[in-house]
């Protein structure tokens, strides 16, 4: 059995890993953030071994999802390749550096894409956040205004049962008064 996963894991690892971005980017880092990602990784690891193939931990799916990430391409060594001709491609290491130190370096190297990307992630999540926490502050001040219009509203039910109160007195006198007068 091959220590790589199947194309069908990989499908599998990449759903995951876009259904999850926040274990995908490693935004988890409080105890029970690292708790929930742990949790995660043991599921998925379950699900992608029992598709058949490389069977590994959540650890080590998780090591492998960096290398899915950063889109590593395994090695093969050059015995594992039959040599191409064509015209068009160098045939001697001394061509293949010739062109190379003619070729434009127009790609940015993959670690500074990589840098960037993650930068343009990193602002995006943090302005997502930025706009949550301003909803959740919108709502709390909504919520104390409508507790304060529920205290109004009570003081007036409050003044108003000391008015029938008032008035359930002065009737009850009243009537006690005509009893007295009836009385022999």
């Amino acid at each position: 059995m091959s220590n790589r996963p199947t194309t069908i894991q990989l499908e599998a690892l990449v759903e995951f890993l876009e259904q999850h971005p926040a274990i995908a980017r490693g935004f988890l880092r409080t105890a029970l953030g690292k708790q929930e990602s742990k949790r995660k990784w043991a599921e998925i690891a379950m699900s992608l071994n029992s598709l058949g193939g490389v069977i590994k931990d959540g650890p080590a799916w998780a090591k492998h999802s960096v290398a899915v990430a950063k889109a590593e391409i395994p090695s093969t060594s050059l015995g594992d390749i039959e040599h191409i001709h064509s015209p068009l491609l160098p045939q001697t290491h001394e061509e293949h550096n010739e062109i190379q130190a003619e070729a434009p370096a127009a790609v940015p190297p993959p670690s500074k894409r990589l840098r960037r990307t993650r930068s343009s992630n990193y602002n995006t999540e943090i302005e997502r956040m930025a706009s949550i926490e301003e909803r959740r502050v919108e709502a709390e001040r909504l919520s104390a205004q409508a507790f304060a219009d529920i205290g109004q509203k009570l003081d007036r039910i409050a003044d108003a049962n000391n008015n029938i109160a008032v008035a359930i007195t002065a009737v009850a006198n009243a009537l006690q008064q005509i009893a007295n007068k009836m009385a022999p």
